[in-house]
């Protein structure tokens, strides 16, 4: 596994906060949100992994086009990208009857995870504002975590 040096809590927040001006809700999941929540130590990351909230990815793949990085995955319910050496991996959060849901689709069907009422908490970081999974949010998708991959091409 790669740790890109300049994965840091800059780097994150500078991402974070281009995807943001453009009109994107994100909110930061898996190891970044557990680290600035005080869930887990400081580490190296790998990569850095987001949730959206839209109805569909049209409008992240056209700021993504207009930055020109580099995408690496491209699924309905994931895409991922590099941003200066950074892996970033966004999973779509659906709102549909207020109910938040990602439906994962394999070689052999589709699972649909549907993510805790309350998705997000807002914190501000360093002067940014951000929205951060919460602890139940990242606990409830990695015990389904099997099962939601248990099919998946895109690992």
């Amino acid at each position: 596994m790669t740790f890109p040096i300049n994965n840091t809590k800059p780097k994150l927040l500078e991402i974070v906060t281009k995807l943001q001006n453009e009109g994107l809700e994100i909110v930061v999941f898996g190891g970044w949100s557990a680290e600035l929540q005080g869930i887990e130590n400081a580490r190296l990351h790998s990569d850095i992994d987001l949730l959206i909230l839209d109805g569909d990815f049209n409008h992240l793949v056209k700021f993504i086009t207009h930055n020109e990085w580099e995408v690496i995955k491209s699924y309905s319910h994931k895409k991922a990208f590099i941003v200066d050496s950074i892996m970033v991996e966004v999973f779509l959060v659906k709102i549909d009857d207020n109910e938040l849901a990602t439906e994962f689709i394999g070689e052999e069907g589709s699972v649909v995870f549907h993510w805790p009422s309350k998705l997000f908490i807002k914190r501000t970081t360093e002067g940014t504002s951000i929205k951060l999974a919460t602890k139940n949010a990242m606990s409830k998708y990695r015990k389904n975590h099997a099962k939601i991959h248990s099919n998946s091409p895109w690992k």
